[in-house]
C-alpha cells in the first residue's frame, strides 16, 4: 500500500533502502561469539544508510498519503482557494438584525422570522441532493484556509479531536475526558449525521417554502445542528463501554446565502471555545459551560446537586468534572447536561479575519484577546523583520504565516504553562 503511492522518482531509493534492510538483517543474524564486538558499529552503519534512503525518498510522497478534507495537521493542504464566488458586505442594519445569543436555545424560533424578511433568490441551476459523504450546503462559492494543530501538552495520552469538512465551511473540536473514544465517535460521527439532519429537515422545508429549496435556511441549519448533537448523545449514552468517558463538542458552520451574506452558527457543549476575530478584537462566539457560570450554576442549584471548589487544580467542580455539560458522562447524566447551545453571528468581509476554536488547553493559559491579539502581533512582526520582500513575496509569505499560526498558538499556549492537551483550528475568513 505505502509502495504503490511512492513517487516515481522515489522507487529506486525505496527498494534500495529495503533491500541494504534485508541484507544487513541476514548478515546480524549470521553472527558468531567472534563477531559481537564488531555488532555496535555494523548497527550505526545500517541505521545511518536506511535511515537516510528512507527520509529522501519519503518526502516524495507525504502529501499523496493523506488527501482528505478533514485535515490532521498544520502540514496538511487545504483545497485550492476558490477565486469566485460574492464578497458582498453586511450592512449594519442587517448585522445587528442577525446578531442573535439568546441564553435559553429559543434560536430556531427566532431564525425562521429573520429568513422570512430576507429576500432570498433562488438559484434554480443548483438542487443536487444532500448526501453525509459530501459537502452538505450547497453553495460551494467560497473555500477557506485552515491552520489546525493537536499538541499532547503536558498530559501522558491524547483525548483532544479535531475535523474540517466542506472547504472550511465546518469545523469542529472535540476535548475528550476519562478516555478518547467520545471525543473520537464524535471526530467520525458528527458531520455524518449533521448531513444526515440536514438533509431531512431541509427535504420537509423545501416543500414548505420554497425559496430555500436551492439552500437551508439558517434556521433549518439550526435544527439541524441540535438534532446531530442529541441522536449523537444518545449513541453514546446506550454504549455501556463509555459509561464513565465524556467530551467536549465545539462546532462552527459558515452558512451563505444566495445574496452572498454570510454567518457563523455556533454549537457547544462543555468548556472548549469559538472566537472570531473582528479588526483586531475578540468575539466570544461560545460561552463555557463550567459548574460557576451564572446561569449553570443556578441550574444545578435547583436540582440539589453540590459544586466543590478543587484547590489542587484550582476549578469548580460537580460529580467530580471541571465542567457543566458534555456529550457522554452517563453517571453524572442529568446534572451534567448535554444540551447543546446555538448562537449565530453576522461575517464582515470588511472586518473579520478569522475563526479560532480551541479545546480548555488553550484558554488555560490565554484569554480570547490574547490569542487574538498575539496572532495579529505575529503576523505583523514576521512581515516587518522581512521587509525586503517584494508584494508578491509577502503575499505568500502571509500564506505560509497563516498556514502555520495555529502551530504557533498552541505552543505559546504550552510556554504560557498550560499543562493540558492544546488543541487548535484557525479559519481564515478573508482572503489576504
Amino acid at each position: 500500500m505505502l509502495v504503490s503511492t511512492v513517487n516515481q522518482q522515489a522507487l529506486p531509493l525505496y527498494h534500495s533502502a529495503l533491500a541494504c534492510r534485508e541484507f544487513s538483517t541476514a548478515l546480524g543474524s549470521s553472527e558468531n561469539t567472534t563477531q559481537r564486538s564488531e555488532k555496535k558499529d555494523w548497527i550505526s552503519l545500517r541505521q545511518i544508510l536506511f535511515s537516510t534512503v528512507i527520509a529522501f525518498a519519503g518526502s516524495a510522497t507525504l502529501v499523496s498519503l493523506f488527501p482528505s478534507q478533514s485535515y490532521r495537521s498544520s502540514g496538511d493542504q487545504p483545497p485550492p482557494r476558490n477565486s469566485g464566488g460574492n464578497q458582498g458586505g453586511e450592512s449594519a442594519t442587517n448585522a445587528s438584525a442577525l446578531y442573535l445569543a439568546d441564553p435559553r436555545n429559543d434560536v430556531e424560533a427566532s431564525l425562521h422570522d429573520e429568513q422570512d424578511k430576507r429576500g432570498i433568490v433562488v438559484d434554480e441551476l443548483d438542487r443536487e441532493a444532500h448526501a453525509p459523504n459530501v459537502p452538505i450546503l450547497h453553495d460551494r462559492r467560497r473555500v477557506y484556509d485552515i491552520s489546525a494543530r493537536a499538541i499532547k501538552g503536558g498530559r501522558i495520552t491524547m483525548e483532544d479531536e479535531y475535523f474540517v469538512a466542506d472547504g472550511g465551511r465546518f469545523a469542529a473540536v472535540f476535548d475528550g475526558h476519562g478516555g478518547g473514544g467520545v471525543s473520537q465517535y464524535l471526530k467520525r460521527r458528527l458531520y455524518q449525521q449533521l448531513g444526515e439532519s440536514l438533509k431531512e429537515l431541509h427535504d420537509e422545508e423545501s416543500i414548505t417554502c420554497p425559496q430555500h429549496q436551492a439552500n437551508p435556511s439558517l434556521a433549518c441549519l439550526a435544527s439541524a445542528l441540535r438534532d446531530a448533537f442529541n441522536r449523537i448523545e444518545e449513541d453514546v449514552l446506550q454504549d455501556d463501554a463509555l459509561h464513565y468517558q465524556g467530551s467536549t463538542a465545539v462546532a462552527v458552520f459558515l452558512h451563505d446565502n444566495e445574496a452572498g451574506y454570510r454567518t457563523v452558527m455556533s454549537a457547544n457543549i462543555g468548556d472548549s471555545r469559538a472566537i472570531l476575530s473582528r479588526a483586531g478584537q475578540a468575539i466570544d462566539l461560545t460561552t463555557d459551560h463550567k459548574p460557576n457560570e451564572e446561569r449553570e450554576k443556578a441550574r444545578i442549584m435547583r436540582m440539589g446537586e453540590t459544586i466543590e471548589w478543587d484547590r489542587f487544580a484550582k476549578v469548580h467542580r460537580v460529580r467530580n468534572l471541571s465542567l457543566s455539560r458534555a456529550i457522554g458522562d452517563r453517571y453524572a447524566k442529568p446534572i451534567v447536561s448535554g444540551e447543546v447551545e446555538i448562537k449565530h453571528f453576522p461575517v464582515l468581509d470588511d472586518r473579520d479575519e478569522f475563526i479560532l476554536l480551541a479545546s480548555d488547553g488553550l484558554w488555560d493559559a490565554m484569554s480570547s484577546q490574547d490569542v487574538v491579539s498575539f496572532v495579529h502581533d505575529r503576523i505583523e512582526n514576521e512581515l516587518r523583520n522581512n521587509d525586503v520582500m517584494d508584494s508578491q513575496e509577502k503575499d505568500r509569505y502571509k500564506l505560509v504565516l497563516r498556514k502555520n499560526m495555529a502551530k504557533s498558538v498552541a505552543y505559546e499556549a504550552f510556554k504560557r504553562g498550560s499543562g493540558d492537551n492544546i488543541c487548535v483550528v484557525m479559519v481564515w475568513l478573508d482572503d489576504t
